[in-house]
């Protein structure tokens, strides 16, 4: 009978995507604030160009989308 045996090893990373938000530090209650995402990446998708991270806040009234 003859065996045949091959080991590998794998590694898989699952990283989070980084990104920074900036908005206002204080606002009045119930005001209208603009909170904007930039330097968004995550190193471990394969996307199109463009649809790489999507954030959204569920729950949320927003007059501009949850994404």
């Amino acid at each position: 009978m003859d065996i045949s045996e091959l080991n590998h090893t794998v590694s898989v990373l699952n990283r989070a995507p980084v990104f920074e938000l900036t908005g206002p530090e204080s606002v009045d209650v119930e005001s209208k604030i603009t909170i904007e995402a930039t330097g968004v990446a995550d190193n471990d998708t394969i996307s199109p160009e463009g649809q790489d991270v999507i954030i959204s806040w569920p729950g949320i009234s927003c007059d501009e989308g949850l994404i």
